[in-house]
């Protein structure tokens, strides 16, 4: 197990926050499908909003200025924890916001956009963590006088 660790290498801090870029791509997409999927009352009157996530339903009771401050600020928290996590732990975070968040979206798609369907959501959405996951396994490359590394 140890020469295939050496065989890949840590992803920079930089590469980090392009690692956590499609699970915020995701969050905002569910967002603005939350937005968009409120009812007429919604926009005179907040307290009807509807969002699963209770500290998010709070957000968007407050008023949809609150909501989005809230999901910037989450998106900032995201990347914040991918990119102080080490290896492995940072991409299975990304990849579970973008997995839940996925989700999210899709339950509101099918009733913001229903003449699409969800097949173009899914091929959007399954995309980001192959992204990510591309993103972080990248091979090390050899120093100067390296031998190469062989699984034996």
């Amino acid at each position: 197990m140890r020469v295939l660790g050496n065989a890949w290498r840590q992803p920079s801090p930089p590469q980090r926050v392009l690692i956590a870029l499609p699970a915020c791509a995701c969050s905002l997409t569910d967002s603005a499908s939350t937005l968009l999927g409120q009812s007429a009352t919604y926009w005179s009157d907040p307290a009807t909003g509807h969002e699963n996530n209770p500290m998010f339903a709070w957000l968007l009771h407050a008023g949809p200025g609150w909501f989005i401050v809230g999901k910037l600020v989450w998106c900032a928290v995201v990347i914040g924890v991918v990119t102080m996590l080490p290896g492995v732990l940072s991409l299975l975070v990304a990849v579970a916001v973008s997995i839940g968040h996925t989700y999210g979206a899709l339950t509101w798609m099918i009733t913001v956009v229903p003449i699409l369907g969800l097949y173009p959501v899914f091929a959007v959405f399954g995309l980001a963590p192959v992204m990510q996951t591309a993103l972080s396994l990248q091979p090390r490359r050899r120093q100067a006088g390296e031998a190469p590394v062989t699984l034996t």
